[in-house]
């Protein structure tokens, strides 16, 4: 039985830097085929996603839209009465943020960024209480997932969604993990759910599976569009083109979920795939020092910052574990 049937229309990166290529895509969907409908965007900073010597740094410096033409789109978006949710990975999404908060009705935080100190902390000078707050778990194991969703609770003063999937340029069908939510439904604490769907363009289920996640108990699916997928360099390979969209938005209104291939195809046994944890440590946004410090020295949290980084690292939960009065003992 529905509780929602909200679907969250991502466009991630697909635009590739490209403002019209947005306009596009609005122009091209019928959003007044289904209720319940959002649009997310993706705020790629060119200063605060990464360092320099990641491997998709130069891809974020072509992908960067400034607060100007950020402003422009959320504004026409908000014209065409779509909930406008924000993709949120830095201070710099935060800026964007705050700076169009009235038009905002919810964030995102990807399973990579949820221990960010730096983005959290930015995060909490904001009443986000009245916002929907959606994080994804993708990779972290039970008992972490379990505290993200305490502290993201105390934290924005707000029960998160709680969302399950991940990205794998698509995420082949034996990584789907349907189920996934039934497992952590002990520790939820009436959390709402959300699938994020990211199964391939070619998949003959491909217009089906976000319809049928409404039908096993999902309130929210996320699913990728782009204006062209010939045309898309980046994120195209889990996304709908306008006329797909709007085929989904007929099933979702007659409730159509049938699907092609049988459920236990999208039934998991595990609860991490190899394949979702390597998402999660490609992906993870690390602390690093912001100056440099002589071996032995003793740092804060103030002389963090957080990135995407090809090196190796500790996350700041685990170098929380070596807190003393505030103070982390920097061993090189």
């Amino acid at each position: 039985m529905f509780k929602k049937r909200y679907l969250i229309l991502e466009l991630a990166n697909s635009h590739n830097g490209v403002k019209s290529n947005i306009y596009n895509l609005l122009n091209k969907i019928n959003f007044n085929e289904v209720k319940n409908v959002g649009i997310k965007y993706q705020i790629i900073s060119k200063k605060y996603l990464s360092v320099k010597s990641y491997k998709w740094h130069k891809v974020y410096q072509k992908l960067f839209f400034n607060e100007k033409i950020w402003k422009k789109i959320i504004f026409d978006t908000s014209k065409l009465n779509l909930d406008i949710w924000l993709d949120i990975f830095d201070i710099y999404g935060v800026q964007i943020l705050k700076e169009n908060f009235g038009r905002i009705y919810g964030i995102k935080l990807q399973s990579s960024v949820l221990n960010n100190y730096e983005l959290i902390s930015e995060l909490e000078k904001l009443k986000l209480n009245n916002k929907k707050i959606l994080i994804n778990i993708a990779g972290h194991d039970y008992s972490e997932i379990k505290f993200l969703i305490k502290k993201m609770t105390a934290k924005f003063k707000t029960k998160p969604i709680i969302q399950v999937g991940f990205q794998n340029y698509p995420t082949e069908k034996k990584y789907i993990h349907l189920n996934k939510i039934k497992m952590i439904r002990p520790i939820l604490d009436n959390c709402e759910t959300s699938f994020a769907d990211h199964i391939g363009f070619s998949d003959k289920d491909f217009l089906n599976l976000s319809v049928f996640a409404f039908k096993f108990g999902y309130d929210y699916v996320e699913k990728h569009v782009c204006f062209d997928r010939k045309k898309s360099k980046y994120d195209f390979q889990s996304a709908a083109n306008p006329n797909e969209i709007n085929k989904i938005f007929e099933k979702i209104k007659k409730k159509n979920y049938n699907l092609k291939t049988k459920i236990k195809n999208f039934i998991r046994k595990d609860f991490n795939s190899e394949a979702e944890k390597r998402y999660l440590n490609s992906t993870i946004i690390l602390p690093l020092v912001n100056k440099d410090l002589n071996k032995g020295s003793l740092i804060s949290s103030s002389d963090l910052v957080f990135r995407r980084t090809p090196d190796n690292g500790l996350s700041y939960e685990t170098l929380k574990k070596k807190l003393v009065k505030n103070i982390f003992y920097l061993r090189k």
